[in-house]
């Protein structure tokens, strides 16, 4: 029951619930037209989500399933143009490692091919040797010749480091030609030899060119394709399913790979269009809010078409009845509330009027009060104002007025509407307010005891004559401590006590501490 109140306590959300529950009527009633909208706004959150994946799609969608034979294919042409790079260099550059890189990848007789290569570098270091050998001769040939010229006669015919004779120096010359000359048919032979070998290196690594570039053709292989492929290959599953999804409803796009941007662009775009022409006519407008009353009232928006509206109406009505349910526990409840308010302000009244008629009550009794203390202590107050304050009104004491019962006024003849202290001296003031205080000791005093603190302070002589003779005279039954500053005026006091036969003692309070 409390579960039930609290739900409906809050109006506005209450109202806001009705609300959803009409809505949600309206959208079954509409059920055929509430699933075009939503299959329409669908179609436009599926382009919405996956525009940047369509891309992919145009380009590698149909590609897909022959990702592994390109990636096999690509193996291999990575190696023909490998093959092909060394085997298009020179045949004198072209080196064993060169050959052990490909050896995998062509038909060439391996073994065969390498001891070619050896025998080219075997000729190529004995001509490089042998050409040393014939250029140091033709230099020492040269420097000798100009040696014996310096130290012979062009006629000597002697040989200087072996003394053989040669008949004549152009004999010797040529002798020293001859030996060159051997060097120089040793050189060519074996350069034949070299070349023979070039010849045959060069005829295999052609023949073997030429069926490499035969397979690389034959191999069909698209790198553009392949690479596209590559880069999606973390999306294939995204993909695969746009594609079942697109077959379903029946879209095709084209099968042919490109990577023209502008063609795939345009095949994105023909594709856009041909899903958003899935979606059909909307014949009705939905109220606004509609999509987060779905989200909120149903786990998917599909769950709404499983409810008819016998459902719906079974809905509201238990709803209507817990809303009344929920009103009339709140009605009761505010009731109460009146009725304890309504209580509470009779209890406040009935209090009112006692406290009313009690200040009534009081206000009189104080009034009475008033005026049986005055009436009490009037005459003694006027006599005792009299002889305190001699040098205002020649004597004359002065009256207590107690005006409207809220205030009193001290006036210097009956019903007078002048309150005299408006016009006393703060000396005068001071005897005043003594003799009020007397006054009401000696009517109402019950103790004997009287202290008066330094009453002389605002005295003049006068005043202070007069309250010494008061003293003595009308309280000479009562014990008196007073306290001043003044030791004359103490001195004074303590006389006119004394003249009189009573007793007095001063106390100096400085003494008394200090001891």
């Amino acid at each position: 029951m409390l579960r039930t109140l609290h739900f409906f306590s809050d109006i506005e959300t209450t109202k806001a619930n009705e609300n959803k529950i009409l809505l949600i009527k309206n959208l079954i009633t509409n059920k055929e037209q509430l699933r075009v909208i939503i299959d329409n706004i669908r179609i436009e959150n599926f382009i919405t989500k996956t525009e940047k994946l369509l891309t992919e799609v145009i380009k590698v969608g149909h590609h897909i399933e022959s990702y592994p034979e390109q990636t096999q294919k690509n193996k291999i042409n990575n190696g023909i143009n490998l093959s092909l790079g060394i085997l298009r260099k020179k045949e004198d550059s072209i080196t064993q490692e060169d050959i052990d890189k490909i050896k995998s990848y062509v038909n060439l007789d391996i073994l065969d091919f390498k001891k070619r290569l050896q025998l080219r570098d075997n000729y190529r270091n004995e001509i490089g040797k042998k050409n040393i050998i014939l250029v140091d001769i033709n230099q020492a040939r040269k420097k000798l010749t100009e040696e014996h010229q310096k130290a012979t006669s062009l006629s000597e015919k002697n040989c200087l480091l072996c003394g053989h004779d040669w008949l004549t120096k152009d004999l010797l010359l040529a002798a020293i030609d001859i030996k060159s000359k051997l060097l120089e048919g040793s050189l060519d032979d074996i350069g034949k030899l070299l070349q023979t070998e070039l010849n045959e290196i060069n005829k295999y690594k052609d023949a073997e060119i030429q069926r490499l570039v035969e397979t690389q053709a034959q191999l069909k292989f698209d790198k553009n394709l392949f690479d596209s492929l590559q880069k999606a290959e973390s999306i294939f599953e995204k993909i695969i399913k746009i594609n079942e999804r697109l077959s379903q409803i029946g879209i095709s796009y084209p099968q042919t790979f490109t990577n023209i941007p502008e063609e795939i662009e345009s095949r994105k775009q023909s594709l856009i269009s041909l899903i958003r022409k899935q979606k059909k006519n909307e014949l009705i407008t939905l109220p606004g809010g509609w999509e987060s009353v779905l989200n909120e009232s149903f786990a998917t928006p599909d769950d709404v078409f499983n409810l008819d509206l016998a459902q719906i109406n079974r809905k509201e009505k238990y709803f209507l009845y817990k809303k009344i349910e929920a009103n009339n526990l709140r009605l009761k409840a505010l009731k109460k509330e009146l009725n304890d308010l309504l209580d509470m302000d009779k209890a406040l009244t009935n209090a009112k009027k006692k406290i009313t008629t009690l200040k009534e009550q009081l206000t009189i009794l104080n009034r009475d009060y008033s005026k049986k203390t005055i009436a009490d202590i009037e005459l003694t107050f006027h006599i005792y104002s009299g002889r305190l304050i001699q040098n205002y009104q020649r004597g004359l004491g002065l009256f207590i007025d107690e005006g409207n019962g809220d205030r009193l006024r001290f006036c210097t003849a009956e019903k007078s509407e002048h309150d005299a202290t408006m016009s006393m001296s703060s000396g005068q003031l001071s005897a005043l307010s003594l003799a009020f205080f007397l006054s009401l000791n000696k009517v109402y005093a019950k103790s004997p005891l009287v202290l008066i603190d330094d009453p002389a302070q605002s005295l003049d002589e006068i005043n202070i004559a007069s309250l010494s003779d008061l003293l003595r005279c009308e309280l000479s039954n009562r014990q008196l401590i007073l306290s001043s500053h003044e030791d004359n005026i103490s001195s004074y006091l303590r006389f006119r006590f004394m003249r009189a036969g009573l007793s007095q003692k001063p106390f100096n309070m400085q003494s008394h501490t200090s001891k």
